[in-house]
């Protein structure tokens, strides 16, 4: 009776498994096409969208880079009210400065002295030099 039982789930199983195997194999094939779709979509996506993003980087970047010389050039007409100066008598920043602080006199502050070793030719005294 036990043997009976088993054999009968056994063949209910196989039927299962028969029809779960049918049901795959005519599902497999819409889906590997449907990933295959997604896939496409989703890199022709990506590549378009950065795309866009690279040439509005390039737009912002020179968007920057006029705001930069517009500030340089008002901090040049500033310098020239307030000393009192020509306008020839002050040296102009060029147009692709990337700082404005020229114009804040960070370039006129003192630098230490440095003393250096003298090398004066000799080969083996070059490596502790």
């Amino acid at each position: 009776m036990v043997d009976e039982e088993l054999k009968k789930k056994n063949k209910i199983g196989g039927g299962h498994e028969g029809y779960v195997t049918t049901t795959l194999e005519k599902v497999q094939a819409p889906l590997d096409d449907f990933e295959l779709s997604v896939a496409n979509q989703v890199k022709t996506y990506r590549t378009e969208h950065i795309e866009d993003e690279i040439r509005e980087t390039g737009i912002f970047r020179e968007s920057i880079h006029q705001l930069t010389v517009q500030i340089d050039e008002t901090l040049n007409a500033v310098e020239v009210e307030n000393s009192g100066l020509t306008d020839k008598s002050i040296s102009h920043y060029p147009s692709n400065s990337n700082s404005f602080t020229e114009g804040l006199g960070a370039g006129k502050a003192k630098l230490p002295k440095i003393t250096l070793k003298k090398f004066y030719g000799d080969r083996i005294s070059f490596t502790p030099f």
